[in-house]
């Protein structure tokens, strides 16, 4: 079953039947979305939208996951700030984080988990996207060479006068 659908304008599908001709508007299937992808007419400046569905037990216990709306154009930074933000965390910095793409597939019928680290200015809604659903899944982990530190400002300089930091 599909999940959705690419239309193509004025593009052949190399996969599609052999009849379509190049004026003709058709919808193809996924295998095509790597021409709509790279085409000039579906990269519009804001992008289509969609859901992510972010994993973050790694970093708060309390949540499994947090499903957010973002656009094709949204990088995995914008990702994660917005997760850490919706999280109700965000006095945490954005760097000591980073995603993760778990991708799920079948190989002599034995599952098989890849996990990507994604880089920061990769768009995480269109790599889903390259998958069929429920086939991939984002996390958020905490980088392994990072750490948080809590600053009692006031201990540092008391004469100033500064109020106990809240920000955990």
């Amino acid at each position: 079953m599909l999940k959705y659908q690419v239309k193509a304008h004025s593009r052949p599908c190399i996969y599609g039947s052999p009849s379509s001709s190049m004026h003709d508007t058709t919808l193809t299937s996924r295998s095509c979305s790597s021409i709509s992808l790279n085409s000039a007419d579906s990269a519009s400046s804001e992008g289509d939208w969609g859901t992510l569905r972010v994993y973050t037990s790694n970093v708060k216990a309390c949540t499994d996951y947090k499903t957010i709306r973002v656009s094709t154009q949204c990088t995995t930074r914008s990702v994660i700030e917005t997760v850490l933000s919706k999280s109700k965390i965000s006095c945490r910095d954005p760097n000591l984080f980073e995603l993760w793409m778990e991708i799920t597939t079948k190989a002599n019928n034995n599952t098989v988990r890849t996990v990507l680290k994604l880089s920061h200015s990769a768009r995480p809604l269109e790599l889903q996207r390259c998958h069929p659903a429920n086939m991939s899944r984002f996390i958020l982990h905490m980088t392994s060479g990072g750490a948080l530190v809590r600053v009692h400002d006031h201990d540092i300089c008391p004469q100033v006068g500064i109020n106990p930091s809240s920000c955990v």
